[in-house]
């Protein structure tokens, strides 16, 4: 399937999804899972806000404050790989603002990912942003409009 990808027909830049459309797919990631991870914090310590005399002069209840507050990080982080690479590695092989914006990954052969596969891409994406976000930004002027996080996961973006 790379001879596929690669024919005259398949490789012109229109059918690779460029910068500004893979930007916008993941605004709108970022709002559903902003969403998601503020009625989770609501949930979680909004009785600090209710009452925040209580935990001045309680450090048994400000620890458990903090626990909440680590356990709801945990839950967050969770949720984002569990969107990200289950999304990415399911019969649609997107994320919900990449459906949106009729967007899907592939790997190098034109397949569908596996989890772990999608995994490997999204824990890539840290290199990526590590480099003062310059792995995201390669995706304007990469040929085949790969970020570093794509070409370390074997990974395409594709125009569906």
């Amino acid at each position: 399937m790379e001879q596929i990808l690669d024919s005259p027909e398949t490789s012109s830049s229109k059918n690779y999804a460029g910068f500004w459309i893979r930007f916008v797919a993941y605004l709108i990631d970022g709002l559903i899972l902003y969403i998601f991870q503020s009625a989770l914090m609501f949930l979680g310590i909004g009785s600090m806000f209710m009452n925040p005399e209580a935990f001045q002069d309680n450090p048994e209840a400000a620890m458990e404050m903090m626990g909440k507050m680590w356990g709801i990080i945990g839950i967050s982080v969770f949720v984002g790989i569990v969107y990200f690479a289950g999304l990415e590695s399911s019969a649609k092989q997107g994320t919900w603002g990449k459906q949106a914006m009729k967007l899907k990954v592939v790997d190098t052969n034109g397949n569908r990912l596996s989890f772990m596969h999608a995994l490997g891409r999204y824990l890539s994406k840290i290199i990526s942003a590590m480099i003062l976000c310059i792995g995201f930004l390669m995706v304007a002027w990469d040929s085949k409009k790969q970020g570093l996080h794509d070409r370390i996961a074997g990974t395409l973006v594709l125009r569906d």
